[in-house]
């Protein structure tokens, strides 16, 4: 049981670290968004910015242009 946690746990690592590689900002959020629907207005802005390696105000100019294109 334990094993197959920590092996979980590690792929999603691994996944996370390999979105800093291939995905720019804007798809991480998008990403982000899909994978944890309701975890965004749970979270304040600036650890949600750490998480996806952005500063707080870039999270926000996106989150703007989402609302703009809407």
């Amino acid at each position: 049981m334990y094993k197959k946690l920590l092996d979980e746990a590690i792929v999603m690592k691994e996944e996370h670290a390999c979105s800093f590689k291939l995905l720019n900002s804007l798809e991480r959020y998008k990403r982000f968004k899909a994978m944890y629907p309701n975890l965004e207005q749970r979270i304040k802005q600036h650890h949600l910015a750490s998480y996806l390696g952005i500063t707080p105000v870039s999270l926000s100019r996106i989150r703007n242009k989402g609302k703009i294109n809407k």
